[in-house]
């Protein structure tokens, strides 16, 4: 590949040890990996799911924000329930 994607993997690796280490120099490993995708955006595309994951989990320790998953709740009627008088 190319020398700046290896360079954005090498960002997120450095940025992994600073997680797992609580290491003060996270928010900068961070505003490096944000200031290169902006330049080349390209470079989120080809990105493994969890080389993605690692920034999301820098910008959550980050900002305090804590993503879930959401449910889905029911939005209509099951059709073993509906009668003649649903319709």
């Amino acid at each position: 590949m190319s020398a700046e994607f290896d360079a954005i993997r090498m960002q997120i690796a450095e940025l992994e040890q600073a997680l797992l280490a609580n290491d003060p120099q996270m928010p900068q490993y961070l505003r490096r990996i944000h200031a290169n995708l902006l330049t080349q955006p390209e470079l989120v595309h080809i990105l493994k799911d969890e080389e993605r994951a690692v920034i999301i989990q820098g910008a959550s320790r980050l900002t305090g924000v804590i993503i879930s998953a959401s449910e889905k709740k029911a939005t209509s009627k099951k059709l073993a329930t509906m009668t003649a008088d649903d319709i």
